[in-house]
């Protein structure tokens, strides 16, 4: 278990905007729903960096609505499924920036679920369970008002929690998020473009994840 994450709990979590952090051997994955822009920045960090070694992927909120959609109704699980035998993360491909130089890779790898993303020539690749994939579904919901929340609960602090940070948030996406968007081009349609960009050791990721016997679908 990497040290960043033993003294933060999920409503820590929350508070600092990202809805899922996930840890591999050498890399996690954070989830961060930027709901003033209408983006999910999706980022992968190389551990022990200090967050300095990272790429970010905004996504299109709606779009990553319609993904967790498809994640509640099982059809995410046999897209990917149905890749599973790929030599790259192409379940689901996502691209945005000047020439389409920003890319998200979604696919099904020996470890989990791979999340590939790729800037230009820059690229890293981490993956998490399938349970923590449909755990992400349900808080992207929860904290854009798609699940009903009952008050004096649990899951009512948590969007107290997330929205309570929102602020400081803002101040930090004015100094440096607005650049990375700065030459952003409208997302096109994911799930179905063709590319063949090559993910470096993709059958043999080093990064773990628990193994999951049971679908959640299922």
């Amino acid at each position: 278990m990497a040290t960043e994450k033993q003294y933060e709990t999920l409503v820590d979590t929350f508070t600092n905007g990202a809805i899922i952090r996930e840890y591999g051997s050498t890399h996690l994955i954070s989830f961060c729903p930027l709901t003033q822009i209408d983006k999910v920045k999706v980022s992968i960090v190389k551990l022990g960096t200090n967050g300095k070694d990272c790429l970010d992927f905004f996504a299109d909120l709606s779009m990553f609505r319609r993904f967790c959609d498809e994640i509640d109704n099982g059809d995410a699980l046999k897209r990917l499924m149905s890749h599973k035998d790929a030599k790259y993360p192409d379940a689901y491909k996502w691209v945005s920036g000047k020439d389409g130089e920003k890319k998200l890779n979604i696919g099904m790898g020996k470890k989990g679920v791979l999340f590939q993303i790729i800037i230009g020539k820059n690229q890293k690749m981490t993956p998490i369970s399938i349970s923590a994939l449909k755990e992400l579904s349900f808080r992207f919901k929860l904290v854009t008002g798609l699940v009903p929340v009952t008050p004096n609960t649990y899951y009512e602090k948590l969007v107290g929690a997330f929205y309570k940070g929102e602020a400081a948030r803002q101040q930090s996406f004015s100094h440096t998020t607005s650049k990375q968007l700065k030459n952003d081009e409208p997302m096109q349609s994911a799930s179905f473009l063709e590319d063949k960009t090559p993910a470096s050791n993709f059958e043999n990721a080093t990064d773990t994840v628990s193994t999951i016997d049971e679908l959640p679908w299922s």
